[in-house]
């Protein structure tokens, strides 16, 4: 097993939004050419968010907070990297990667 799939399996962020109790099934919110929006409510009033580029290049998703309903969140969590983020003004904007996903779980 590689490394990357070795952390992929192992991350326990991803397993908490996988096996949250409220057991609901994410939703599309938006799409927009190759790029898409989704997100799973969670326990607690969090939210998981994910933000996938199906196009060849890697490009810069915008994702406003009240989309969810959300003003102003005590964590920000990127799930890949396990780093915390802050948005500015509301507004999250991130490098997502080519075919790839970037994925947030929200705490209000």
């Amino acid at each position: 097993m590689t490394t990357d799939t070795k952390a992929l399996l192992m991350n326990r962020d991803l397993i908490a939004i996988d096996q949250d109790p409220v057991g609901r099934q994410g939703d599309r919110l938006r799409a927009l050419g190759p790029f898409e929006v989704w997100t799973r409510p969670l326990s607690g009033g969090a939210v998981a968010v994910a933000l996938f580029n199906r196009g060849q290049d890697p490009e810069p998703m915008t994702f406003a907070l009240s989309e969810i309903g959300l003003k102003t969140p005590h964590k920000i969590l990127n799930v890949w990297t396990g780093e915390t983020i802050k948005a500015s003004k509301g507004i999250l904007t991130t490098a997502v990667p080519r075919h790839g996903v970037v994925l947030y779980r929200i705490s209000p």
